[in-house]
């Protein structure tokens, strides 16, 4: 459904508001139009509300239409602004564009006036709202890059939402679906409900962040376990909560087998550090086996016989775990012993005759070294939250050396950074003088374990440094772990102890360097976007440099030129005047072509679902068209960026009156792969029509060269091609290839 068009019209005569308002109304039934009948009125209208579009008369008591424009642009830049004026000259529609007027429109007593104001409001808007709502996209797709390939959203202060594709995909719902706060809420379980809606009730009213798990259920019914964040985000245009959606049913399901699987490792598994123990009715010790027992300290069997409120006296922990178990519960626990960590678990056993409880089997396993690694992960992951928000290499590097030494517990850590064919060490927890290390290594020319590592991109872990060619920068390194960080640069921990560097230690640090990897790619991508779009910069500053030029300094002459030959007619009639006339025309007509040939874009941003024949025949309302005739025969529909099509379109036609005569017929058609217009006058000779797409050519004297330039340039950006040809009458046939078409 369209969305209507929120309109204020300010004009100082209330017959012709009310007038424009019922003719406007008829055109098109979308049109939501406030009316004002001085500017001071329609500021406060633009303070109190929020409007699409401004359509201004331009002579009015209080204040002329371009003040009203600069007052206008104070309150909001973007908005269209539309002088609809009943004075019209070069000079006010120049004085306007400078100003920055979106359209100019001369007041006339005919209907089809109103046709053109209706069609030049809706385009303005058009352009407007798809604007708005690109930067929108852009600012969520900015902050997911940080954050992983997710689904992203926002809701603002009215509750109306916008939506990524990958926030719909994991809702199942169709493009067209238009989200709010309440049916975002809708989608989570029943039982999960209140605790989201309070959630984001509270990020809205207090602005506190959040982070929460909980299962939503799809417009295809499908249950799904999703992790969503959000936060409160302070804007000029006001409030809005912002933030993404990740799908994490797989994570989830696989951390539900994960513990099924542990608790039967608990219990089965029989190759890794245990305690095995057995318990009779009183709590004495029956079997006391396992590995883990070497670092408790007693030996297998050793405590057979003695109670273990006795052994463990004075751990009140486990010996009430013990009675629990005795009194025939099963029990499932985690026990700390020396600094060790173990998850036991106590199982009954009952005798089937009286129902007493027999025994009770232990199994303790040392979890230690597990909890240390899920603690250092953790860690690990903290600290990528770090290397994600860093803005330099250098932060980065920083955050790899303190990880290295605070998390990975390595006692030596240094980066190094691949420049210009060189490894030159960048950061260091140590005192290169107190312990030597390689500052500088040619890649091409030096052999160290940093060089082979970054030149293999592979992990080297080296127990004994002495057993390799390669000489230490220090004889008192005996190991060291070397991780290459892509192109990077390398990490690497060092330590004076033979064999200090095991797997874990290896795949924790190749956790840590892969974030890293890709935090310096994205900020290697984001220096080199920022040279380019300095680049870009630069040249749109001379391009635009160029357009003033011929905006201001080549029309106005041109204009002094007019008024002079039209004061040279009145006081003699000539033949020659006739032709410097016609010279003036296609000089303005070169003028206009050009400028928009220079400020148009050379990209489309933006695409969207479209009629081809709505456009073709909004396009012919815009454009002189004489005596001509248009004819549009297809119903075919392709992917487009409206403006820029309709663009295509005019220019089509302007070049079909101006070379194929006043009173030419043109028809718009459709193709398997995309769509025509053709004309029934002279036609294109045979050796011209790979030329004409280019700037400058032209078979007409009078032409400019630019109309089918900016054609071709137009649909280059959508990535379409184009030719000409012959139509069926002879005329000329000019024909777009390569869209994307569907019939209705």
């Amino acid at each position: 459904m369209e969305r209507r068009i929120r309109l204020l019209h300010v004009d100082d005569e209330p017959d012709f508001l009310e007038t424009t308002t019922l003719l406007l109304g008829r055109i098109d039934a979308e049109f939501d139009i406030t009316t004002a009948t001085s500017a001071a009125e329609g500021l406060q209208r633009l303070q109190e509300e929020q409007f699409d579009c401004v359509v201004s008369d331009y002579e009015m008591p209080d204040t002329d239409g371009i003040e009203f424009l600069e007052q206008v642009r104070e309150t909001d830049p973007a908005v269209p602004f539309i002088l609809f004026t009943g004075q019209g000259s070069e000079a006010i529609a120049s004085e306007a564009i400078s100003a920055g007027v979106t359209d100019y429109l001369q007041k006339q007593p005919d209907a089809d006036q109103y046709e053109l104001l209706a069609n030049r409001i809706k385009n303005a808007v058009e352009g407007y709202r798809t604007e708005r709502e690109l930067e929108q996209i852009r600012d969520l797709f900015k902050e997911a890059e940080q954050l992983g390939n997710l689904g992203a959203w926002e809701f603002d202060g009215s509750g109306r939402g916008v939506w990524t594709e990958g926030t719909r995909r994991i809702h199942e719902v169709e493009e067209s679906f238009e989200p709010t706060v309440e049916t975002d809420i809708e989608f989570y379980h029943p039982e999960d409900r209140e605790r989201i809606e309070t959630t984001v009730n509270r990020a809205i009213e207090m602005g506190e962040p959040y982070d929460v798990e909980a299962r939503l259920l799809t417009a295809e019914g499908n249950e799904r376990w999703v992790r969503t964040r959000g936060k409160l985000v302070e804007e000029d245009n006001g409030t809005t909560v912002r933030g993404f959606i990740q799908d994490i049913t797989e994570r989830k399901e696989r951390e539900r087998q994960l513990e099924e699987t542990n608790q039967r490792l608990t219990t089965l598994v029989s190759n890794v550090p245990l305690v095995l123990f057995v318990l009779d009715a009183d709590g004495v010790f029956t079997v006391s086996e396992g590995e883990a027992l070497a670092k408790l300290g007693p030996e297998p069997g050793e405590v057979v016989g003695e109670s273990i409120f006795d052994v463990y006296e004075g751990r009140e922990r486990i010996l009430e775990d013990t009675r629990r178990a005795l009194d025939g519960e099963e029990v499932e626990t985690v026990h700390e012993i020396g600094g060790l960590v173990f998850e036991t678990t106590y199982q009954p056993i009952v005798d089937e005759e009286t129902g007493d409880i027999e025994q009770v089997i232990g199994v303790a396993v040392d979890v230690t070294e597990r909890r240390e690694y899920e603690e250092a992960l953790t860690a690990l992951h903290d600290a990528t939250d770090g290397i994600v928000d860093a803005d330099s290499e250098d932060a980065v590097y920083e955050i790899l050396v303190e990880a290295g030494e605070r998390i990975l517990g390595f006692d030596l850590v240094a980066v190094d950074a691949a420049r210009d064919g060189i490894l030159e060490q960048v950061a260091c927890n140590f005192d290169p003088e107190k312990y030597p290390h390689h500052e500088r290594t040619s890649l091409a020319d030096d052999d160290t374990f940093g060089a082979r590592a970054y030149r293999q991109g592979e992990t080297i872990v080296v127990d004994d440094i002495g057993e390799y060619d390669i000489t230490p920068a220090d004889p008192a390194y005996l190991s060291g772990l070397t991780v290459p960080i892509g192109e990077y640069g390398v990490f690497q921990g060092i330590s004076p102890e033979a064999a200090a560097f095991d797997e874990t230690d290896r795949e924790l640090a190749e956790i840590l360097i892969e974030h890293a990897r890709a935090k310096l790619g994205r900020l290697a991508d984001n220096r080199r976007l920022k040279e380019r779009s300095e680049a870009l910069e630069q040249q749109n500053e001379r391009l635009e440099q160029f357009t003033s030029f011929v905006s201001h300094d080549l029309r106005n002459p041109l204009n002094v030129a007019q008024l002079q030959l039209e004061l040279a007619a009145r006081e003699c009639d000539s033949e020659h005047l006739e032709a410097v006339s016609s010279s003036h025309d296609r000089m303005e007509a070169l003028i206009d072509d050009l400028l928009v040939f220079t400020r148009s874009d050379r990209t489309v941003e933006s695409t969207e679902p479209m009629s081809l024949a709505s456009v073709a025949e909004a396009s012919w309302a815009s454009v002189d068209t004489a005596d001509a005739t248009l004819v549009v025969e297809t119903d075919t529909w392709i992917e487009a960026d409206r403006g820029r099509l309709q663009q295509l379109f005019e220019n089509l036609y302007r070049n079909a009156v101006e070379h194929a005569g006043h009173d030419v017929t043109i028809t718009v058609g459709g193709t398997e792969t995309g769509f025509f217009v053709a004309d029934d006058g002279p036609g294109i000779p045979a050796e011209g029509r790979e030329q004409v797409f280019e700037s400058g050519y032209s078979t007409n004297q009078s032409g400019t060269g630019l109309g089918l330039a900016i054609v071709a340039e137009i649909v280059d950006a959508h990535g379409w091609a184009v030719r000409a040809t012959e139509s069926e009458d002879g005329g000329a046939r000019i024909e777009v290839t390569g869209v994307e078409t569907e019939e209705p």
